[in-house]
């Protein structure tokens, strides 16, 4: 998860960006359990743009795309 912002260090300090890693927590698909819940939050909060990364888990999960 830390290896994320260190990748994208010259977007984490921008005023404009919120970046948060979340771990899978084990659950299928490689998203949070509680993705849909945050997106929402984040939804609200009147963000441009919303991007959700998964944790790699290839091309055969599906879970990203609903």
């Amino acid at each position: 998860l830390l290896g994320d912002r260190i990748r994208m260090s010259d977007w984490y300090l921008h005023d404009h960006v919120f970046i948060r890693s979340l771990a899978s927590r084990g659950s299928m698909g490689g998203l949070h359990p509680k993705i849909l819940e945050i997106t929402d939050l984040m939804k609200q909060a009147d963000f441009d743009h919303i991007i959700v990364e998964t944790v790699g888990v290839g091309q055969s999960e599906i879970e990203i795309a609903g």
